[in-house]
């Protein structure tokens, strides 16, 4: 596997920590219209919660998804100058779209069956007449015991991406690692 060199013209090729971080601050602002619209829908009928639920745990990752796929950067990495590749600059492919989400993917449906779960044994008059706090408080002491299990990997998975991201001469994170992918300065994509 062919890699860019780590510095060209005296600049680093690799993405660091804080553009990244900077791209995924954006593209949560990018996404806050959408949450307004599901934490409204949550409390209309306990169906538009099922949707709304349904919705907030793939809408992320599909988001991601299409747009590294289509442009190789979400709108937040459009925005820092920064762009997801292959190790040589090429563009990624939608397998190394879905590589990238993979992990992420799994632990939102995961979420979203736990989720359903509370909220299917919420009452539903309670549920229904609570502010989105409330809401939320309700539904969380209504998911599954196994869950808490779940949120533990959830955690250690993102710590051990920061971790790995930091200590690697190319940044890369695991979803890099397990996709074969780079984020790169968008200068140096080819």
């Amino acid at each position: 596997m062919e890699f860019l060199p780590i510095k060209r013209d005296g600049l680093n090729v690799y993405a660091g920590f804080w553009k990244r971080f900077g791209a995924l601050l954006v593209d949560k602002l990018v996404l806050v219209p959408f949450v307004v619209i599901l934490i409204w829908l949550d409390g209309i009928s306990i169906w538009t919660a099922i949707v709304a639920t349904v919705a907030s745990s793939t809408v992320l990752t599909t988001y991601t998804i299409y747009f590294h796929y289509r442009f190789g950067a979400t709108v937040g990495k459009m925005v820092t100058g920064i762009k997801v590749t292959l190790p040589n600059g090429s563009p990624i492919g939608i397998t190394e779209a879905l590589l990238r989400s993979s992990v992420g993917l799994c632990f939102s449906m995961v979420a979203m069956f736990a989720q359903l779960s509370a909220i299917s044994n919420a009452d539903a008059e309670q549920y229904l007449a609570s502010s989105w706090t409330e809401r939320s408080a309700i539904a969380s002491s209504l998911v599954p015991a196994w869950y808490g299990s779940v949120e533990s990997l959830a955690e250690l998975w993102f710590w051990s991406e920061i971790i790995v991201l930091l200590f690697n001469e190319r940044k890369r994170a695991v979803h890099d690692l397990i996709a074969g992918t780079v984020v790169v300065h968008k200068r140096f994509a080819k």
